[in-house]
């Protein structure tokens, strides 16, 4: 069995088999408290190698040393030297996220061209080309942007976020829900539209992309895009 552990700004998870497991992300996290939250039948588990994506390193060192106490395997970086079939355009390729690389490893899997979507803590729209990441764009994401919102402006309680097919609200939950999930999608869509000259398939991802994929019918959805490049990578390197 294969662990693949996505260590994102807002959650951990863990995918096996076709399971995934989702953890929120905390900083006093420690090695055997973590365990502790893991299920007995996968702690149990024969494990044969494990890949961790990381853009919390200050919980990456703790995760790892819980897959080799638990599963006596060093787990595999998703770093330099491995090999990620991505050539890197940006300016300073150490800076790029390895979940940017593990979306364009998918993306470059399945098509020469193509624009990932992925709306997490953030929200990044990534050219992928000829197997090169060409650029992305970050935005606040959409959670983030809502709770940005109504923690700083005092009289605008948290609501439940619904679609709206209107233009303007009549109602501040309604009025909110329009600006917020309307709005991000319409965001997102004039950005990929600026840089998608080739119209190439768009993918879309993220936790809180489900909150507005119907927003977004053009693009194609991917189940955890990050995880699915990691097996990409995985198979890159170690299947022959």
């Amino acid at each position: 069995m294969k662990l693949f552990i996505d260590i994102g700004n807002s959650f951990i998870k863990i995918a096996y088999k076709n399971e995934i497991l989702r953890y929120p992300t905390k900083v006093n996290y420690s090695l055997d408290s973590f365990l502790l939250l893991l299920p007995k039948n996968l702690k149990e588990s024969k494990v044969q190698r494990i890949l961790i994506s990381s853009v919390v390193p200050s919980i990456t060192s703790t995760i790892k040393e819980m897959a080799i106490k638990n599963w006596k395997i060093d787990p595999i970086m998703i770093e330099y030297p491995i090999k990620t079939g991505i050539k890197l355009m940006a300016d300073n390729p150490k800076e790029v996220g390895s979940d940017l690389v593990c979306t364009a490893a998918y993306a470059a899997s399945k098509t020469n061209e193509a624009i990932v979507v992925n709306i997490g803590t953030a929200t990044t729209i990534s050219h992928v080309k000829d197997k090169a990441l060409q650029g992305t764009i970050i935005c606040p994401g959409l959670q983030t942007s809502y709770n940005a919102l109504t923690r700083m402006a005092s009289k605008l309680n948290e609501i439940t976020l619904k679609i709206s097919n209107k233009n303007v609200g009549r109602s501040t939950e309604e009025s909110i829900s329009i600006g917020v999930l309307n709005g991000h999608a319409e965001m997102i869509r004039a950005l990929v539209k600026k840089i998608n000259v080739n119209n190439a398939i768009v993918f879309l991802s993220g936790g809180a992309s489900v909150l507005i994929k119907e927003l977004l019918p053009e693009y194609e959805y991917v189940n955890e895009v990050t995880i699915e490049g990691m097996k990409v990578i995985e198979k890159l390197n170690y299947e022959k």
